[in-house]
């Protein structure tokens, strides 16, 4: 008797069931061919569970169902199953927006803000160049008062930011106060590629803020480099506070630019061989360094950060980092899906991980509560950690 099986049974089933292959001229032992035969025995349980739920549920269930949801949700709850922290599930339309993020490209007004802690209102930190926001006239510094004729500060500083990510085309009326003056000013949502890297000069060093690491990030660092170079900057600083990291590639393309010929990114596989990425040619920056961390310095930042100091080019400076020194991977599916699963764990050019431990900085500098409360309205004089690295190089 055949049965007749959801889609989205069907699709729990293509997630579970792996194919077994014989080798040919492959030893084969018995403990390995019991391992095998006991899971496939195992996943052929899990299946009949599944298969079982399933005609249970329509044979009794007195609702609709919705054969996407249901596919999503089992291969969501599957994911979810495994026991780690890093797996995830996406929907085709999820790992599209993923897609578009990894590319630098993301949709709204194109404004950094956060809450600002006297006033309620919206204080924005970073207006991103080529968003709709810089178009509109908003600034770095402006202070949202009210969004489509809402105060800030009745409706919630989590509702007005809602209002900036709606569809593109959508027309966000705002009033602002710059200074002493109050202004109108009215944002159209939409499409913009996302400064990854932000930079100046200070004084005489180079400072390079690096706020996420995606397909942007390697021209717009190039072009920050060249441009501070030109400048004869004596030493750069990175900043990767904030940075939750990002592409892997994206952080080699950017360690090539600056290290010498070397070992750059190393991970530890299942097995527990030590496994060489990612590598850097022969050209590297001169220039004395020094990296900017905190605690929510992550993933991607750690391992810029590890590998500038473990070539001896830079030191550390702030707080420890978060700690995400695992690996990822995402795996699409042939339905415009992907699974997303920790596979290694990134280590040390000494071999050493600092997963869950994090990177303790060579020069500990600690924000008061106070810097911490108002961090992005920080002037350079009046943040430590920022002054340590520039003491440091200038001497």
């Amino acid at each position: 008797m055949h049965k007749k099986i959801s889609v989205g049974l069907a699709l729990a089933i293509a997630l579970l069931c792996v194919a077994v292959t014989v080798g040919i001229a492959v030893p084969v032992t018995l403990e390995s061919v019991n391992q095998k035969v006991g899971g496939i025995a195992q996943r052929n349980a899990l299946v009949d569970k599944l298969e079982e739920i399933d005609l249970k549920t329509r044979s009794n269930y007195l609702g609709e169902l919705d054969e996407k949801a249901l596919g999503d949700g089992i291969a969501a709850g599957y994911m979810g199953a495994l026991g780690d922290d890093y797996a995830q599930y996406y929907s085709a339309e999820e790992y599209q927006q993923k897609q578009d993020a990894s590319n630098g490209k993301t949709a709204g007004a194109g404004l950094d803000v956060t809450l600002h802690p006297d006033s309620g209102e919206i204080y924005i930190y970073h207006v991103e160049s080529n968003g709709p926001g810089a178009e509109a006239g908003f600034q770095k510094g402006d202070l949202i008062v009210t969004v489509n004729d809402t105060s800030v500060v009745s409706s919630g500083y989590d509702a007005a930011v809602e209002e900036f990510q709606g569809i593109s085309g959508t027309k966000v009326k705002t009033q602002i106060r710059r200074g002493d003056a109050l202004l109108e000013l009215t944002v159209t949502l939409g499409d913009y590629e996302q400064d990854s890297v932000t930079y100046r000069a200070i004084g005489s060093l180079g400072y390079i803020a690096i706020r996420a690491f995606n397909n942007t990030t390697k021209n717009q660092f190039s072009t920050a480099l060249t441009a501070l170079q030109k400048e004869n900057v004596t030493g750069l600083i990175f900043d990767l506070r904030n940075n939750l990291g990002g592409d892997v590639t994206a952080t080699a393309e950017v360690l090539d630019l600056l290290l010498p010929s070397g070992d750059t990114i190393l991970s530890k596989e299942k097995n527990g061989d030590i496994k060489v990425l990612y590598s850097s040619d022969e050209k590297e920056v001169s220039l004395p360094m020094a990296v900017l961390v905190n605690g929510k310095t992550a993933s991607a930042s750690e391992i810029f950060a590890d590998a500038l100091r473990a070539f001896n080019k830079a030191k550390l400076y702030g707080e420890n980092t978060y700690g995400k020194g695992v690996m990822q991977v995402i795996y699409p599916l042939s339905d415009g899906s992907a699974v997303k699963m920790t596979v290694a764990e990134y280590v040390s050019k000494s071999g050493v991980s600092y997963n869950g431990k994090g990177l303790t900085p060579d020069v500990p500098v600690s924000l008061t509560e106070e810097q911490q409360k108002y961090y992005y309205m920080l002037t350079d004089d009046q943040d430590p950690q920022l002054m340590a690295a520039i003491g440091a190089l200038n001497r």
